[in-house]
């Protein structure tokens, strides 16, 4: 195991313990996309890479709207953070209303405003149960 290259380690319970395998994750918080308008539904990333488009493979979220692209943009972890990328997508992901460049990863931080197309989003953090 070399630190900071998995976004989780496997904990094996011994085999006379009753129990689930417990994942644990090397960046301690998760995130979602809150939609900024009503009606659509929140992003919450169920893995890593995570792809957003209209065609939904492997991990990912498939919007119906025809201003998506296929395969539009990418969320990723790593290196202590999250990032997002298009995926050369016809009409843009932008960053806080900058303009992706294709294929180049952007750092996001709680707060940014992401827009696919015209559908806009906030990267949220995901409020922990303990966090009353």
């Amino acid at each position: 195991f070399i630190q900071g290259q998995f976004d989780t380690v496997p904990l094996g319970l011994p085999q006379d313990i009753p129990g689930d395998t417990m994942l644990l994750s090397s960046v301690g918080e998760q995130y979602m996309l809150e939609p900024m308008e009503s009606g659509r539904e929140r992003i919450i990333p169920t893995g890593y890479p995570f792809e957003l488009g209209k065609e939904k493979r492997g991990r990912g979220y498939a919007f119906t709207d025809s201003v998506i692209s296929r395969q539009h943009a990418r969320l990723v972890r790593g290196n202590g953070g999250y990032y997002i990328s298009d995926l050369g997508s016809l009409n843009g992901t932008t960053v806080n209303g900058e303009r992706l460049t294709p294929n180049i990863r952007r750092e996001l931080v709680a707060g940014d405003v992401i827009g696919f197309a015209e559908i806009y989003y906030i990267f949220t953090c995901l409020k922990q149960q303990d966090d009353v």
